[in-house]
């Protein structure tokens, strides 16, 4: 095809020469028209025919114009864009597709090009497409007319990428496909899950119980959550729950999520947690408070804490039922302490009226008792002086009766003593027990004398005492040792001291501290003899109040002297020990606190 008048009669000079068929497309500027010339071979010249293909042309341009504009707005679409037909067997089974057009997206985001993608079956620029579900779907959409929409992994060489396809019906054998690259919103999208799936991970992992519900409204307004005024919560539906809440529920997560809370814990309509959900979503104050849930499943305390998130309810919550139990069973331990304290008060009163009367006998018994008995000791002296030789064998009976008026005395006497240790208070002050067992020596001078006795002291402490008691302490366990001496030995006593730790003391239950805190280190002190000794079975039964090993004919004596010895080391916070066999003598060990 030609165009222009110039090369006129070289063509027909061709067409004549050679027999060669000529056309010729030529615009007319005087007619303003184009006109189409068929120039054809004609025995011995040619034959020439002509139209005016003025709308023909138009049409062409009108085409082009729309065809420039159609690529023009393929190429600004950001999306990848290819139009393409099938290719059938000769059953008219689709094998494959044809690309006819791509716009540059196309190219840009796959990295074909143009020359490389259009004119070429769909499986040589796609390999390995024909074995795929993206095949089956072009074919599905051929066929019955209607577009379809997918999500679709393709890899190629160093390129790999999601992408969202949308495929359309072109024309009866045709299909335009649109296609965007999703793998950075899918790759957020899988690290959104897996973030999610991670947090699921964290808070099922933890012990503490976590919800996210959102408010479930009445019908009497606008249901959109957060929009209705006029409508009421009737209760909260699950969003996300962890592991911590199902176990309460007896349900898997899944099986809760979407599920109302009312429906899977309906005593919490009851108990007041309800109004306080409600009383959160509605102000967005948050609160904390702690809860009995009752029901026939179980019976637990829980701490819960709330608060409004956007539009729904935040709640965690732990179980704090061993702590509440413990919490009551101290309330129930101080009530029964404060029982006790006014039932030792009571005893305390009690306690010190008897004291007091004990003091009452103690006067009774220091005057009352004992004038009588004066008395009776001085008759009869003077019975025994001026008419003892007028009894004749009478003056047995006034001899015994002397003698069981002297044992009545010393008996009161000896129970004076112990009555005033009984009650007397703590006046400690410190005491050099050196100074003690020195005076008391003084004191049984005539009797050492008299047994030949000899007596070894250690240095003795100063501790924090009652002197006076502390003498009496001494004075009857020095007494006893002279006392129960092996009559043909002469006494021998010593009197040991050892400082030792807290720890080695050999009884600590008898240890009686009054208040005062535990001290490091106890005063050891042994009173030994070698006298007459007694059964080891006795080491006890000897402290208590009227308990004698001999007859009163053998050894005199009230059997109250060791229970003194006992409360004065009791009083002063420490405890005291025999030990002893027959024949060989007794050791008593005190052990008096060192602070």
């Amino acid at each position: 095809m030609r165009q222009g008048t110039s090369h006129f009669f070289d063509i027909c000079c061709q067409v004549v020469e050679q027999g060669k068929n000529q056309y010729l497309e030529y615009y007319s500027i005087h007619l303003k028209k184009w006109i189409a010339y068929s120039f054809v071979k004609f025995a011995d010249g040619y034959l020439l025919n002509y139209i005016d293909i003025s709308q023909t042309k138009l049409q062409e341009q009108i085409n082009q114009q729309q065809t420039l504009l159609l690529d023009s707005i393929l190429d600004a679409s950001q999306n990848g864009i290819f139009a393409y037909h099938a290719v059938k067997n000769t059953e008219g089974e689709v094998v494959d597709f044809e690309i006819i057009k791509v716009n540059k997206s196309f190219s840009r985001i796959l990295g074909i090009s143009q020359q490389a993608a259009e004119g070429k079956k769909y499986s040589t620029v796609f390999p390995g497409i024909l074995d795929s579900e993206l095949f089956q779907i072009n074919c599905q959409v051929l066929e019955s007319g209607k577009a379809a929409q997918t999500e679709f992994y393709y890899k190629r060489d160093a390129f790999q990428g999601w992408f969202h396809l949308s495929i359309a019906p072109l024309g009866e054998n045709g299909l335009v496909q649109t296609f965007i690259d999703i793998t950075e919103s899918r790759r957020d999208k899988l690290s959104l899950e897996a973030s999610a799936v991670q947090l699921q991970t964290v808070i099922d992992s933890t012990q503490t119980g976590i919800f996210l519900a959102k408010p479930v409204w009445s019908q009497e307004g606008n249901i959109e959550m957060g929009t209705n005024q006029a409508g009421t919560i009737i209760d909260f539906r699950f969003k996300t729950v962890n592991k911590a809440l199902a176990s309460y529920a007896s349900s898997h997560i899944n099986q809760l999520i979407g599920r109302l809370h009312g429906e899977c814990f309906p005593v919490y309509f009851s108990n007041g947690v309800f109004e306080k959900y409600c009383q959160v979503w509605h102000t967005g104050e948050p609160i904390r408070f702690e809860q009995n849930y009752l029901t026939e499943e179980f019976d637990v305390w829980m701490d819960v804490s709330t608060r409004k998130l956007d539009e729904d309810l935040l709640v965690t919550f732990h179980d704090f039922t061993s702590v509440k139990k413990l919490q009551q069973q101290q309330e129930h331990l101080l009530t029964d302490l404060k029982n006790s304290n006014e039932d030792l008060l009571e005893a305390n009163q009690l306690l010190a009226r008897s004291n007091k009367n004990l003091e009452q006998f103690a006067a009774i018994a220091s005057h009352d008792l004992q004038e009588p008995l004066r008395k009776v000791q001085s008759f009869g002296n003077l019975l025994q002086s001026q008419y003892g030789a007028q009894l004749g064998e009478g003056i047995q009976f006034l001899q015994r009766m002397q003698s069981a008026a002297n044992r009545m005395s010393i008996l009161i006497r000896d129970l004076l003593t112990f009555s005033k240790i009984s009650t007397q208070k703590d006046s400690f002050e410190p005491v050099s027990l050196n100074q003690v067992i020195n005076s008391v020596l003084v004191e049984l001078e005539l009797r050492m004398e008299e047994t030949k006795a000899r007596i070894l002291v250690d240095s003795l402490p100063v501790i924090e005492g009652d002197a006076s008691q502390l003498a009496q302490l001494f004075q009857n366990l020095l007494s006893n040792a002279l006392k129960f001496h092996n009559p043909n030995v002469a006494p021998f006593i010593e009197v040991k001291y050892q400082l030792i730790s807290a720890s080695n003391l050999p009884i600590l239950g008898r240890i009686n501290r009054h208040g005062k805190q535990n001290p490091q280190h106890y005063h050891r002190i042994e009173v030994s003899d070698n006298g007459i000794g007694f059964e080891p079975e006795y080491a006890e039964r000897i402290f208590q109040m009227f308990q004698r090993l001999h007859s009163k004919q053998d050894y005199s004596g009230t059997g109250i002297g060791l229970a003194i010895c006992e409360k004065v080391v009791t009083n002063h916070g420490g405890t005291i020990m025999a030990s002893s066999e027959v024949g060989k003598g007794a050791t008593f060990t005190l052990f008096l606190p060192a602070f």
